[in-house]
């Protein structure tokens, strides 16, 4: 997602990261101090977006880091990637390939457990994507 200020691009809206650069850097005048700008990505659709979609871009969009903004995990991306809640009305989650590991959801963050042992806590969808590509999961997934 953006706070909105690339070009083309809509404060709220997930797009994909095609290409970084983290070397990308430059100074901006603000005011009477400088703003240090590090690190860009070029940014297109996520794929089955259509011209009718909310923020639909017609051309990659390059943009800096400063101005990406992390996905909150929410159980509704959980649940089109897989994974059910253990029992109904509560906020564990399972994979229906995977019960090796259970995602809780608490007040502040979500947190994940591995065969009843805490292993670590996360409040981002690509923290976790992290987390499942070094398990060795199927860290792919559906915004």
């Amino acid at each position: 997602m953006t706070n909105g200020i690339p070009i083309g691009t809509k404060k709220g809206i997930a797009y994909q990261v095609t290409e970084s650069n983290a070397d990308k850097y430059v100074k901006v005048k603000d005011g009477n101090a400088f703003t240090e700008l590090k690190g860009s990505v070029t940014l297109s659709n996520i794929k089955g977006k259509t011209i009718k979609d909310d923020g639909f871009l017609f051309c990659d969009s390059g943009a800096w880091v400063w101005d990406i903004v992390p996905i909150p995990l929410t159980p509704s991306i959980l649940e089109k990637n897989g994974y059910s809640q253990v029992v109904n009305h509560s906020h564990i989650y399972q994979h229906i390939e995977n019960d090796c590991y259970e995602i809780w959801k608490n007040v502040k963050n979500w947190t994940m457990y591995w065969r009843g042992v805490h292993l670590c806590n996360f409040k981002y969808l690509h923290e976790l994507q992290h987390i499942l590509l070094f398990l060795d999961l199927n860290s792919e997934m559906e915004v």
